[in-house]
């Protein structure tokens, strides 16, 4: 399972917001064409013009049409590689081919402010047609401040030729004296204006995400009361829905697999113990259950069983993540899996097992339990039965991890102190023969990418297929999953080098060949990379 992030509140001395209205809005928007083929003229540009630091510049008006450069080109038919760069006139997103070898650049029309989403991904659709932005202001400093210090806005931007449009202002009329009208309706003595308004800033633009099929944007929104609410958007008919309508402050949104259900996690306090109320509804609206309260899930879940169950844990600074669950969105049912502290849940191919990094007590009554007096192992856990196995540690005084990596014979990788050991469901660990090192698995889970001194590729049968030399760049950060960016074909790889050097290369490891593709990729922790396949 990928880390969840947590955001920082932004520390604005503002005040007010929380109940919402009726769901049952529908308005209707024109939506932006999006014509087959745009005529762009080409204009190359050396990437020694371009800064290693963003300089922050105004946005742009919803009606400009940032500038769209093309260099060399897009040559494929996709799917393409969007991220964010840093140039000499602001940020410019770059939508690239597969291979590295041909692009397009537009300006990126959104400040880097508080406001940015923590992934690019909830901001690009995956069929390569729109990014969703914002611009405005929700005060000071929240966002650029111009003449009108109460415009956030939700803007759409077409990623064929540019062109913008706002899909909606997202404040009340009343912002932000809305935020005193919801703390005395609540009448709730740890609940104040101040803390329902941060709570309100810390999600409203966290909490957006495109359906699977990318033409549904479901996004927060206040417009229509004193708390903020579901919204879908769909691109086709131009039309705004209002799918939820409740006293607390969304700070995140996500979709089943399918795209037939939309998730949400809302709260009234916001904080470093924050806890989430999460509701499941569907496009329709016809259907909304509440799920669970969790104070884990700082994100929409990132692992699902299937169209209808995802894992859900509690989480704290000091145990970390414990009591995992299986969340049924249809039923609201939930199946305990595991009470304890655990890390690293790994879901095998076939959806049978789980194995995860788990702390054992072994302390005897009446002693009292205390940090010495846990042992780390590694567990498996059979989703049918609920049977667990404990895999079988050679040595207890080293430590062993479970590699969140999915393997197609259904077995497990454990990090050793100096190997890389293979893990069976009856909890037996055998030499992997592929040496030590960070491990990555391709999208078809047909080969592995080893990460050491150098790069090495093995097939699924753990077979050296390419022993691939490092550039001049330092990849001392390869390790970590975000630094590594698999093509959706499996048949190569973006590698981001080191942060101070803000290089991106095209890997094809059936070649070997390494390509510098991009000198000044962002280093925004916010920013990372989508994939989108038009």
């Amino acid at each position: 399972m990928n880390t969840r992030y947590f955001i920082p509140l932004l520390f604005i001395s503002v005040a007010l917001l929380s109940t919402g209205c009726s769901p049952s809005l529908v308005s209707t928007i024109s939506p932006i064409t999006s014509p087959d083929s745009v005529t762009v003229t080409t204009r190359v540009t050396s990437t020694s013009t371009l800064r290693t630091q963003p300089r922050k510049t105004p946005s742009p008006k919803p009606t400009d049409t940032p500038t769209a450069t093309l260099e060399p080109g897009l040559r494929t038919d996709g799917p393409y590689l969007v991220y964010v760069r840093d140039a000499d006139q602001g940020q410019e997103l770059v939508i690239m081919d597969a291979d590295g070898k041909g692009r397009r650049v537009l300006s990126f029309p959104m400040e880097e402010f508080y406001y940015i989403p923590r992934f690019l991904s909830n901001l690009v659709s995956p069929d390569g047609k729109w990014l969703a932005y914002y611009s405005g202001s929700a005060g000071e400093p929240f966002g650029h401040i111009g003449t009108d210090t109460s415009d956030l806005s939700l803007n759409l931007m077409s990623l064929a030729n540019g062109e913008t449009k706002i899909i909606t202002r997202l404040l009340s009329k009343d912002y932000p004296s809305n935020f005193d009208a919801a703390a005395k309706i609540l009448n709730k003595p740890d609940i104040n204006s101040e803390e329902l308004q941060l709570s309100f800033l810390n999600g409203i633009t966290q909490a957006i995400s495109w359906s699977p099929d990318g033409r549904y944007l479901a996004f927060a929104g206040q417009m229509n009361g004193l708390s903020s609410d579901l919204y879908v958007y769909d691109t086709r008919t131009g039309t705004l829905k209002q799918l939820s309508s409740g006293p607390q402050e969304m700070q995140w949104i996500g979709w089943s697999p399918d795209g037939k259900w939309i998730i949400y996690g809302s709260t009234y306090i916001a904080g470093a113990s924050m806890n989430f109320d999460i509701y499941a509804t569907t496009l329709d609206g016809a259907v909304t259950n509440f799920l669970t309260s969790s104070s884990g899930a700082y994100d929409a879940p990132d692992l699902w069983l299937d169209n209808l169950h995802f894992f859900d844990n509690d989480s704290e600074n000091g145990p970390g993540d414990y009591r995992l669950r299986l969340i049924d969105i249809k039923t609201g049912g939930i199946r305990k899996i595991w009470d304890g502290d655990f890390s690293e849940l790994t879901l095998d191919l076939q959806k049978n097992w789980i194995a995860f990094n788990a702390f054992f007590p072994k302390w005897n009554p009446p002693e009292e339990p205390s940090f010495n007096n846990f042992q780390a192992g590694v567990q498996l856990i059979n989703l049918t039965t609920l049977q667990h196995v404990k895999a079988e540690i050679p040595n207890d005084n080293q430590l062993y991890m479970v590699v969140p990596v999915n393997l197609k014979d259904g077995n497990f990788f454990v990090k050793g102190e100096n190997n890389l050991l293979l893990l069976t469901t009856d909890g037996t660990l055998t030499d992997s023969g592929i040496g030590n090192g960070e491990v990555i698995a391709s999208p078809d889970s047909n080969f592995l990418l080893v990460i050491n001194e150098d790069m090495k590729i093995y097939s699924a049968k753990r077979e050296l297929v390419r022993e691939l030399r490092l550039a001049e760049d330092s990849f001392s950060n390869l390790g970590f999953s975000q630094n590594i960016i698999w093509r959706p074909d499996s048949g190569g790889f973006f590698a981001a080098a080191d942060y101070q050097s803000n290089n991106l290369y095209a890997v094809d490891f059936l070649s070997g060949e390494m390509v510098l593709v991009e000198s000044n990729y962002s280093d925004s922790p916010t920013f990372n990379y989508a994939w989108v396949n038009p």
